[in-house]
């Protein structure tokens, strides 16, 4: 079937529908469903379900053996909280398996007593009057919701109209330079390099650039933290040969004077070698903060669009 005949039949089921995703309720687990689509032809379907607490590994095991025949089951990356169902097939056969899938899945949950969350994830209070897509379709208050999603579209407009790039790249510098204090420290009293420290450097260059309120232009902010991070690796590679020569030899020359002895001594093969390891670190740094990275107001306005558009009132039956 086609995509929006998909959406429809989800709409005639009692979801909403926002963009090109459906949400619901079937036996009074929330869903999130999204359609994969090639040539405008739904193929397949992923289900995302959140449960409170985790899915004990027993049960998930269990239940993704029962759902073979109909589809694949899988965790929402590390978090056990959230399970995603995908299956494929085409018009009636596709909603069949769909039906047969979350009837497993909502039964498997009920006698293993696992429920669904009740405190709304923005305030963290119970009483939740709605539902809606935060990090998965969940319990929420209506005004938690329309509060955060609306200050963040204004948040964004904001920052159109009064972002500067310039304060957001010497943010990106300074951001950058704190983010990479950790590696320089670990390396000088551990002789030790983490990959994971290095994600720093592009995160603090991120959020550098976010909090000197540099304008959030996707075309901007990417390339400024990418090279930035990028030449950070050299400043820490620097910084760490030039406090080690000092404190070996007791000789603390200048600055200018140990950058000229420095590329005087090292031919760019030399550099090379000294930091490939650490960018090749810094860019998993960026591959693994690249959700945050690539976040423009764009991204910030789509997502809190989404969100308002999900806001139902509980109880929506599929």
């Amino acid at each position: 079937m086609q995509l929006q005949e998909f959406l429809n039949s989800a709409a005639q089921q009692h979801m909403v529908v926002a963009d090109s995703l459906a949400f619901g309720e079937f036996q009074s687990f929330p869903f999130t469903m999204n359609p994969h689509v090639r040539n405008n032809e739904v193929t397949s379907v992923t289900a995302l379900f959140k449960v409170a607490g985790t899915l004990p590994n027993k049960v998930f095991s269990d239940l993704r053996k029962n759902l073979k025949p109909l589809g694949s089951l899988a965790y929402q990356g590390t978090d056990k909280s959230m399970i995603l169902f995908t299956c494929a097939g085409s018009d009636a056969d596709l909603w069949n398996k769909l039906t047969m899938g979350f009837t497993q899945i909502t039964q498997c949950f009920w006698a293993n007593g696992i429920g669904v969350p009740q405190q709304c994830p923005l305030c963290h209070n119970g009483g939740c009057d709605s539902l809606a897509f935060v990090g998965g379709y969940v319990p929420v208050h209506a005004s938690c919701v329309q509060n955060q999603a609306y200050g963040a579209i204004a948040q964004a407009e904001n920052n159109r109209q009064t972002g500067n790039y310039a304060l957001g790249i010497l943010g990106a510098l300074l951001g950058a330079l704190v983010g990479s204090i950790p590696t320089v420290l670990l390396m000088l009293f551990l002789h030790m390099i983490s990959a994971w420290l290095y994600a720093l450097i592009p995160l603090g260059a991120y959020y550098g650039y976010k909090l000197c309120k540099g304008k959030m232009v996707k075309g901007v902010v990417i390339p400024v933290v990418v090279i930035l991070s990028l030449l950070m690796v050299m400043v820490v590679e620097l910084t760490v040969t030039y406090i080690s020569v000092g404190r070996e030899y007791k000789w603390w020359m200048s600055v200018g004077e140990f950058l000229v002895r420095y590329f005087d001594a090292m031919s760019f093969g030399d550099i090379m070698m000294d930091i490939g390891m650490p960018l090749l670190f810094t860019a998993l740094g960026i591959f693994i903060s690249w959700d945050q990275i690539r976040r423009s107001n764009i991204d910030i306005e789509t997502s809190a669009d989404l969100t308002l558009k999900s806001l139902f009132r509980k109880n929506a039956g599929m």
